[in-house]
């Protein structure tokens, strides 16, 4: 089980615009539906945290002092490299719907505050999603 802190403010002023017009247009949002999705993708992301931790942890493969096994340790390596470039860039996508789906229901509430009078929890910009 895990806990974030999301700070709206920490968000580029390009997502929290994606996230104001993904609340400008939605009718309804349940209450807490955005904490919701956020930590499915947060227990996506811990999954793959937990992955680049193990490659970056393990030890260079070492095939011998052969032509052959050098070339082959430097393949691997480069791989190794384009694998983690990967995962880094798939973990930072589940990191951005995390945010995105939190803002969103955070700009919701907001505009419901101000439409009907209702107190909003996530005045100040912040959660805390427990997952």
């Amino acid at each position: 089980m895990g806990e974030y802190k999301f700070d709206i403010n920490g968000m580029s002023q390009d997502a929290r615009q994606e996230a104001a017009e993904a609340a400008r247009t939605t009718l309804k949002f349940k209450d807490g539906y955005g904490m919701e999705l956020a930590a499915d993708m947060l227990r996506a992301r811990d999954i793959i945290d937990k992955q680049l931790k193990l490659v970056t942890n393990s030890q260079d493969l070492s095939l011998g002092d052969l032509p052959s096994g050098r070339e082959a340790a430097e393949h691997y390596k480069e791989q190794r490299q384009q694998a983690y470039a990967a995962l880094v860039k798939i973990r930072d996508h589940y990191q951005g719907h995390a945010d995105h789906f939190i803002a969103t229901e955070m700009l919701f509430r907001n505009t419901e505050e101000r439409n009907a009078g209702r107190i909003n929890p996530y005045k100040d910009g912040t959660a805390t999603v427990s997952y």
